[in-house]
Protein backbone atom coordinates (compact mmCIF):
# COMPACT_ATOMS: atom_id res chain seq x y z
CA UNK A 1 0.00 0.00 0.00
CA UNK A 2 2.87 2.34 0.75
CA UNK A 3 4.76 1.81 -2.65
CA UNK A 4 0.91 2.74 -4.54
CA UNK A 5 1.29 6.18 -6.94
CA UNK A 6 -1.77 6.17 -8.12
CA UNK A 7 -6.03 4.88 -6.89
CA UNK A 8 -5.18 1.56 -9.65
CA UNK A 9 -2.46 0.37 -7.91
CA UNK A 10 -4.04 1.40 -4.55
CA UNK A 11 -6.92 -0.86 -5.47
CA UNK A 12 -4.90 -3.84 -6.03
CA UNK A 13 -2.37 -3.46 -2.72
CA UNK A 14 -6.15 -3.79 -0.66
CA UNK A 15 -7.77 -6.12 -2.67
CA UNK A 16 -4.67 -8.71 -2.78
CA UNK A 17 -4.05 -11.18 0.09
CA UNK A 18 -0.40 -10.87 1.46
CA UNK A 19 0.80 -14.86 2.33
CA UNK A 20 2.12 -15.45 5.66
CA UNK A 21 4.50 -18.12 6.75
CA UNK A 22 3.90 -18.85 10.28
CA UNK A 23 6.86 -20.95 10.46
CA UNK A 24 9.00 -17.64 9.44
CA UNK A 25 7.45 -15.00 11.56
CA UNK A 26 9.43 -11.52 12.52
CA UNK A 27 10.04 -12.18 16.90
CA UNK A 28 7.96 -9.25 17.04
CA UNK A 29 5.09 -11.09 16.46
CA UNK A 30 6.31 -14.33 17.05
CA UNK A 31 3.92 -14.88 20.07
CA UNK A 32 1.06 -14.78 17.81
CA UNK A 33 2.17 -17.78 15.80
CA UNK A 34 -1.12 -20.02 17.40
CA UNK A 35 -3.54 -16.71 16.71
CA UNK A 36 -2.34 -16.49 13.13
CA UNK A 37 -2.56 -20.28 12.42
CA UNK A 38 -6.07 -21.03 13.92
CA UNK A 39 -8.84 -22.21 11.27
CA UNK A 40 -11.17 -19.88 11.05
CA UNK A 41 -14.45 -20.91 12.94
CA UNK A 42 -17.00 -22.55 10.32
CA UNK A 43 -20.49 -21.53 10.16
CA UNK A 44 -20.16 -17.95 8.95
CA UNK A 45 -23.18 -16.72 10.96
CA UNK A 46 -22.08 -13.85 11.78
CA UNK A 47 -21.83 -11.09 14.13
CA UNK A 48 -24.22 -12.11 17.07
CA UNK A 49 -25.05 -9.66 19.42
CA UNK A 50 -24.67 -10.73 23.07
CA UNK A 51 -27.76 -9.73 24.44
CA UNK A 52 -26.05 -10.11 28.48
CA UNK A 53 -24.05 -7.15 27.58
CA UNK A 54 -24.94 -3.57 28.95
CA UNK A 55 -25.41 -2.14 25.94
CA UNK A 56 -28.05 -4.74 24.84
CA UNK A 57 -29.94 -4.71 27.50
CA UNK A 58 -33.38 -2.78 28.50
CA UNK A 59 -32.36 0.32 31.11
CA UNK A 60 -34.55 -2.17 33.57
CA UNK A 61 -32.54 -5.08 33.07
CA UNK A 62 -29.65 -3.24 33.28
CA UNK A 63 -30.39 -1.78 36.63
CA UNK A 64 -31.56 -4.91 38.30
CA UNK A 65 -27.77 -6.89 37.00
CA UNK A 66 -26.09 -3.69 38.75
CA UNK A 67 -27.89 -3.62 42.05
CA UNK A 68 -27.69 -7.46 42.11
CA UNK A 69 -23.37 -6.67 42.12
CA UNK A 70 -21.60 -7.08 45.62
CA UNK A 71 -19.62 -3.79 44.69
CA UNK A 72 -22.78 -1.42 44.24
CA UNK A 73 -23.99 -1.12 47.14
CA UNK A 74 -21.09 0.92 48.91
CA UNK A 75 -21.20 3.74 46.58
CA UNK A 76 -25.27 3.74 46.41
CA UNK A 77 -25.31 3.53 50.18
CA UNK A 78 -22.59 5.91 50.51
CA UNK A 79 -24.75 8.66 48.16
CA UNK A 80 -27.84 8.39 50.21
CA UNK A 81 -25.82 8.94 53.57
CA UNK A 82 -23.98 11.64 52.33
CA UNK A 83 -27.14 13.03 51.44
CA UNK A 84 -28.94 12.65 54.42
CA UNK A 85 -25.65 14.10 56.68
CA UNK A 86 -24.99 16.79 54.36
CA UNK A 87 -28.16 17.70 52.86
CA UNK A 88 -30.79 16.85 54.82
CA UNK A 89 -29.15 16.27 58.62
CA UNK A 90 -26.70 19.74 58.45
CA UNK A 91 -29.33 22.19 57.67
CA UNK A 92 -31.42 20.70 60.66
CA UNK A 93 -28.62 21.04 63.19
CA UNK A 94 -28.38 24.79 62.36
CA UNK A 95 -30.42 27.34 64.06
CA UNK A 96 -32.23 30.41 61.81
CA UNK A 97 -29.65 32.91 62.43
CA UNK A 98 -26.91 30.13 61.33
CA UNK A 99 -28.80 29.52 58.26
CA UNK A 100 -29.02 33.48 57.29
CA UNK A 101 -24.97 33.38 56.93
CA UNK A 102 -24.38 30.46 55.40
CA UNK A 103 -23.66 30.30 51.99
CA UNK A 104 -23.57 26.56 52.10
CA UNK A 105 -27.34 27.04 53.53
CA UNK A 106 -27.98 29.19 50.17
CA UNK A 107 -26.48 27.30 47.87
CA UNK A 108 -29.00 24.00 48.92
CA UNK A 109 -31.80 26.18 48.98
CA UNK A 110 -31.10 27.34 45.30
CA UNK A 111 -30.05 30.98 46.16
CA UNK A 112 -26.56 30.45 44.49
CA UNK A 113 -24.74 31.71 46.62
CA UNK A 114 -26.20 35.08 47.82
CA UNK A 115 -27.11 35.66 51.78
CA UNK A 116 -30.31 36.65 53.16
CA UNK A 117 -30.17 40.16 53.04
CA UNK A 118 -27.59 40.77 50.89
CA UNK A 119 -28.31 43.56 48.37
CA UNK A 120 -25.97 41.59 45.81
Amino acid sequence: IKSATNEAELDAAIKSSPTLDAEALPESIANMKEYLTAAPEAGGEGFKADPTAWQNMSFGSYIGVEASRDMTWPFLMGGILTFLMLGVGFPMSLSKEQKKGSKYISMLEGRHGKLEGDGH
